[in-house]
C-alpha cells in the first residue's frame, strides 16, 4: 500500500488529507443472491437473475430511482420482473410486477410521446408507456426491431429530443459501408407511438467503396448544438499472396467530428452533416506496413470509447479507442480530447478510460459524476475533477468469492441510506451453476477517506527492483514472482495514482519467476510505480526514470 498524506494548516486548524493510490473498498448496503433450488432436477438457480436496471419516475417520485430486477421463483421456477423502491436497508419487497415478454436489462427512462409520464424502453426493443400513476401500462407493449444500447459510456447517449418537439427520440448506431450506408437511425418520438417514424443519417465517405464509418456517439454540446463522433477506416484487397485478403488502410483511418443539423419538414426530418475536424495519429502512417500485413485497424471498428459530458465541467471529454504498435504487438492507447469547441483539442496522449460507464451521479461527495467499470472480478469507480481530466481510481468492491464472477451491469443511485452521498448498484454474474449476486454499495465522501481505509499489499505476488537493459536505454527489465495460475497484468501508474497503461499481460501457470520488459522511451523523467495484479492480489514497486 502506498498513501500520500498532506498536512494542511489553516488559521490554527491542522488537517491531514491522505490520498490512497489503491482504490478504497465500499461498504455493502443491500445484498441479494441467487441460490440453488434442489427441488428441481437438476437443481436450478432461483432468486435474482443476471438482469436488472435502475429506472426514473416510478410512482412519480423525482427524488428516487427504483430497481427493476429479474427473479426466478423457488419451486414454481416462474420468471418475474420485480420493482424494489429502496426505502430502507435490505428493501427487496416487490412493489410492482412488470409484464411478460419485457426483460429488465438496459432499460432507459424517457418520454417518447410527450405526455409528461416516464416511459420505459429496454434493450430488446420493448416499450411500455408510463401512466399518470407513475407505473408502466403493462397491458400495452410496443415492439421495435431495433433497440438502444450503451454507447460511448452512457445510457443518456441513447436518446434525446433532436427535433425540439418535446418528445424524446431514440438513437441506434450503425457501421456504414457500401452495403448499408447509414451511420445512425433515429426513431422519432410521437404522440401516437404506433405511428412513429424513423430518419437516417447517411455516411458521407462512401463514394470510396472501400470505406467504412461507424457512429460513436451523438451528443449536444454546451452551446446546445448537436455533434456526431465517428471512426472511419478503409479496406483494400491484397491479391498477393493468393488467395488475397482485405487489409485496413491506416492512411484513411481517422476520428471525425461532425456538426449535425435537424430540419423538420411536413412528414419527415432531414439531417445535414458538416465535417468540423478529424484526428489522425502520425503513428498510424509510420506503421502502415504492420497494419497492412496483420489486417489491423488503427481505430475501434465497433465504435468504442467514452464521452464524459458533465454539466459541472466547461469541457466535454472524449476518451477514444485507438491502437499503437509496439514491436510486433498491437495494443490500445487512450488519449484525452476536449470537444467543446469545433475541433479535437488533445489534453493528454494517454490516461483516458474508454471502457468506463459514466454514472448519473457522484458517489464520492462532490458534484461531478463518476465513472465505473468491471475489471478482473472487481468493480472499480473513477473520478474527474475540474482540473484533472484523467480518471482517478477511487473505490472498489469485489465479492468474497471472486473466481468466475463478472460485473454484469452497473448503475448509480440517489442516496439510499440517508448520508447525503449517492450510491451505486451492480450485478455480479457467476455463470453456470453458481448464483448471481446483486449489491447496492454505499457511496463515500472522499474527504473522509483515511489511511486505514486502504488495502494492505499482498505477499503472494512480488516485484523486484527494476534494472536497465544494457543494449537498450529505453527499456527496463522488471523481475516478478507469481504463486498461482491466472491472468496477470503489470500496470504503470504516475505517483499520484493515475494509470498510464498496462505494459504486460499474460496467462501464467503456477509459481514462476519472470522478467518483463517495460518500454520507457515515451516517459518523462520522474517517479512512477508499477503494479502487478491477478485481479485478486497485487504488489507494487516504485521506479525512477532519469534522462
Amino acid at each position: 500500500m502506498k498513501t500520500t498524506c498532506v498536512l494542511l494548516a489553516l488559521v490554527g486548524i491542522t488537517t491531514t488529507f491522505c490520498f490512497s493510490q489503491t482504490p478504497v473498498p465500499l461498504e455493502e448496503w443491500l445484498v441479494s443472491k441467487g441460490y440453488p433450488d434442489s427441488s428441481a432436477s437438476p437443481p436450478i438457480i432461483a432468486g435474482v437473475t443476471n438482469q436488472f436496471s435502475v429506472v426514473n419516475g416510478f410512482r412519480k417520485d423525482p427524488t428516487k430511482q427504483s430497481i427493476v430486477i429479474g427473479k426466478i421463483q423457488p419451486k414454481t421456477f416462474s420468471y418475474t420482473i420485480e420493482t424494489w423502491l429502496n426505502r430502507f436497508q435490505g428493501d427487496t419487497l416487490n412493489e410492482f410486477t412488470w409484464g411478460s415478454g419485457f426483460h429488465p436489462e438496459g432499460i432507459v427512462s424517457l418520454d417518447i410521446n410527450g405526455d409528461g409520464n416516464t416511459d420505459y424502453l429496454n434493450r430488446s426493443g420493448r416499450l411500455f408507456l408510463g401512466t399518470s400513476e407513475g407505473v408502466p401500462d403493462t397491458t400495452k407493449r410496443y415492439v421495435f426491431g431495433n433497440h438502444p444500447h450503451i454507447r460511448a459510456g452512457s445510457r443518456k447517449n441513447t436518446y434525446g429530443d433532436v427535433d425540439s418537439d418535446g418528445k424524446d427520440d431514440v438513437f441506434y448506431y450503425h457501421v456504414a459501408d457500401k452495403g448499408y450506408p447509414y451511420l445512425m437511425s433515429i426513431m422519432l418520438g410521437n404522440a401516437d407511438v404506433s405511428n412513429v417514424k424513423t430518419t437516417h443519417i447517411q455516411s458521407p465517405v462512401l463514394s470510396d467503396t472501400t470505406m467504412h464509418e461507424v457512429a460513436v456517439v451523438l451528443f449536444k454540446n454546451k452551446s446546445g448544438s448537436w455533434r456526431l463522433l465517428t471512426y472511419t477506416w478503409a479496406n483494400y484487397f491484397f491479391q498477393n499472396p493468393p488467395p488475397g485478403k482485405w487489409v485496413n488502410i491506416p492512411e484513411k483511418s481517422e476520428i471525425r467530428l461532425y456538426g449535425v443539423e435537424f430540419k423538420q419538414q411536413l412528414d419527415s426530418t432531414t439531417v445535414t452533416l458538416t465535417k468540423l475536424d478529424a484526428y489522425q495519429s502520425p503513428e498510424w502512417k509510420d506503421h502502415a506496413d504492420d497494419y497492412y500485413k496483420n489486417n489491423w485497424s488503427p481505430v475501434a471498428t465497433n465504435g468504442g470509447g467514452t464521452l464524459f459530458n458533465s454539466q459541472h465541467l466547461d469541457k466535454i471529454l472524449f476518451y477514444p479507442v485507438v491502437s499503437v504498435i509496439n514491436g510486433t504487438q498491437l495494443s490500445t492507447t487512450n488519449p484525452i480530447f476536449d470537444l467543446q469547441g469545433e475541433s479535437f483539442f488533445k489534453i493528454a496522449d494517454v490516461g483516458g478510460c474508454p471502457e468506463c460507464l459514466v454514472l448519473d451521479h457522484s458517489i464520492d461527495g462532490d458534484d461531478i459524476e463518476d465513472m465505473a467499470r468491471g475489471f478482473n472480478d472487481e468493480l472499480i469507480t473513477y473520478s474527474i475533477t475540474p482540473n484533472e481530466y484523467t480518471p482517478i481510481a477511487k473505490y472498489k468492491h469485489k465479492l468474497l468469492k471472486p473466481y468466475g464472477t463478472l460485473v454484469n451491469d452497473i448503475y448509480s443511485l440517489p442516496d439510499t441510506n440517508g448520508d447525503n452521498i449517492n450510491d451505486i448498484a451492480a450485478m455480479f454474474y457467476h455463470g453456470g451453476a453458481e448464483p448471481n449476486t446483486f449489491v447496492i454499495l454505499k457511496g463515500k465522501d472522499w474527504k473522509t477517506v483515511r489511511v486505514q481505509d486502504t488495502e494492505v499489499g499482498n505477499e503472494m505476488l512480488a516485484i523486484g527492483n527494476p534494472f536497465p537493459t544494457p543494449q537498450n536505454a529505453s527499456q527496463l527489465q522488471v523481475p516478478i514472482h507469481t504463486t498461482t495460475t491466472g491472468l496477470y497484468e503489470l500496470q504503470l501508474f504516475t505517483l499520484d495514482g493515475r494509470m498510464i497503461e498496462t505494459v504486460w499481460a499474460k496467462q501464467v501457470d503456477g509459481a514462476q519467476n519472470l522478467t518483463v520488459l517495460v518500454q520507457t522511451s515515451e516517459l518523462t523523467a520522474g517517479v512512477y510505480f508499477l503494479r502487478l495484479t491477478n485481479g485478486v492480489h497485487k504488489a507494487e514497486q516504485i521506479v525512477t526514470i532519469t534522462r
